[in-house]
């Protein structure tokens, strides 16, 4: 992830990613060649300043929500829920 270029992302409307990173793309339905070309013309010609924005908001996210951090909140809920069965057991 670059934090200096500050470049606009055009991502399909049904990634997954489009729910994470909806706020700082264009979303487009990618089968829709005319929603695709003005998402693009939007891009080229977002002002500077929309564009390093959005990139700020996608860096920040993308910097806090790592797999890393995915996997140590599914290890923890895991071990709750595993807790939790032991305790009904009793």
């Amino acid at each position: 992830c670059q934090s200096k270029n500050a470049g606009v992302l055009v991502l399909s409307e049904f990634v997954g990613a489009a729910q994470s990173l909806g706020a700082g793309a264009l979303l487009v339905n990618p089968w829709n060649v005319n929603d695709m070309a003005a998402a693009i013309e939007d891009a080229l010609t977002m002002p500077e300043v929309e564009r390093r924005e959005w990139q700020r908001q996608n860096f920040t996210r993308v910097t806090i929500h790592t797999a890393q951090a995915w996997a140590d909140t599914f290890v923890s809920e895991l071990n709750d829920t595993h807790v939790e069965a032991e305790l009904r057991r009793k």
